[in-house]
């Protein structure tokens, strides 16, 4: 999130891709939070994969404009090992959260 921040901070977009990006920081921010407070994680992990899902059609659409080939790549990492991360958090979901201290 702290990178998507600097590269927000250091481009000048124009004004779609402004607000695309700043809902895909909102959008994980309350994921995130949600993920830190023990919500369900089989809910929780359906809006991860929409988050996702949201950030590769950003992908593709920035693929067709001038976003830098660096930062294309970085994109799809981060995408590819979010999915990976959460295909492993899938396995746990069956499991009853921890009690909240």
């Amino acid at each position: 999130m702290v990178a998507l921040l600097i590269y927000m901070q250091s481009n000048v977009a124009d004004y779609w891709a402004g607000v695309s990006l700043w809902a895909m920081l909102l959008g994980t921010t309350v994921i995130t939070a949600l993920w830190l407070e023990g919500r369900d994680a089989a809910g929780l992990l359906k809006w991860e994969v929409l988050r996702l899902a949201c950030f590769a059609v950003l992908l593709g659409l920035a693929w067709q404009g001038d976003l830098g080939t660096g930062s294309l790549v970085a994109a799809s990492l981060y995408t590819l090992l979010n999915l990976f991360f959460l295909s492993l958090l899938k396995d746990l979901t069956w499991r009853d959260p921890a009690p909240a201290l």
